[in-house]
């Protein structure tokens, strides 16, 4: 029977096969050289170590080569820099002015003085009745019992004897109060704001006295004395709400706001005054423009307390 010889199976020269990869062994010595490398590098990196750290050549390449020398006059701290100018929350630099609020003088038909206001409240019922204000001015003196107000001496006078004539006890009893001054530091934007709030303050009873007489003079209705209540009372919340969360440095803000705060409770009681009466709403605007006088009185004082 006739049979093939079987080949030999080759063997691979010198080669095999590693995770898909051929590998010769070649390449397995040139392995150990690197590892024998490494391991040579590490060991002259310890060398150098050891003669750096344990030996005396080596603290002196530290401290003389390898140690970089700091010049002296990098050692000096740098000079202090100039403050800057404070800024406002806006970015603005704050600037510091003096505001100047005005004096002011008033001439009062007094119609009695009393010990206590509950024993004058006849009275001031009766004076409103009649068109008066019936405002009751605490004093050390007692409690005045105020029927109108003027800005000048001649027209109370002339009103005054008038009164008297009448057979009612009368007289003059004058309101004045110095300027004040406050320093004031903020920015330019926001110093614009105080100052008009301080000049509508004064501008405010200067317009009142003016309204009280045209209101008597030319018989103005009572949907008229709403109006330009009306008008007050929305420039008072204007100016608070332009004044809310600024600091000025000096407390004149607050004082503004207390005195503006005061004028707008009385001023929504006399917007809602629900009466057709000329007469009765006539007091009720005197009393309105006396309230102003005292209360701006009242903030003059408090400002000079800043000082």
């Amino acid at each position: 029977m006739e049979y093939r010889k079987r080949k030999k199976r080759r063997r691979r020269n010198s080669s095999s096969v590693r995770n898909g990869y051929y590998t010769s062994h070649s390449q397995s010595r040139g392995e150990s050289s690197g590892i024998w490398s490494i391991v040579l590098v590490l060991l002259i990196c310890a060398g150098l170590v050891y003669v750096l750290l344990a030996t005396p050549v080596g603290t002196w390449l530290i401290s003389n080569i390898f140690t970089a020398k700091t010049p002296s006059d990098l050692t000096t701290p740098p000079p202090m820099l100039s403050a800057e100018p404070s800024i406002d929350p806006t970015g603005d630099p704050k600037i510091t002015k003096t505001i100047k609020l005005n004096s002011i003088d008033a001439y009062a038909l007094q119609m009695g003085v009393y010990s206590k206001a509950e024993t004058a409240s006849g009275m001031i019922a009766s004076l409103q009745s009649l068109g008066a204000a019936g405002f009751a001015l605490e004093t050390p003196e007692g409690v005045r019992i105020l029927a109108s107000c003027y800005s000048t001496e001649a027209a109370a006078k002339s009103v005054c004897e008038r009164l008297r004539n009448q057979g009612n006890e009368c007289i003059i009893y004058t309101i004045h109060m110095d300027g004040a001054d406050a320093d004031v530091t903020c920015s330019n934007a926001v110093m614009s704001l105080i100052e008009s709030a301080v000049d509508y303050a004064f501008e405010l009873i200067t317009e009142l006295n003016e309204e009280v007489l045209n209101f008597d003079l030319e018989e103005r209705s009572t949907d008229y004395g709403v109006i330009i209540g009306t008008e007050f009372l929305n420039n008072i919340k204007s100016i608070r709400n332009s004044l809310k969360g600024i600091n000025d440095g000096s407390g004149l803000i607050q004082l503004l706001d207390s005195y503006y705060l005061n004028l707008e409770s009385y001023l929504t009681t006399y917007c809602s005054a629900n009466t057709d009466n000329r007469v009765e709403f006539s007091g009720k605007l005197k009393y309105l423009q006396i309230n102003a006088i005292v209360n701006y009185m009242d903030f003059l004082n408090r400002v000079n307390g800043l000082a």
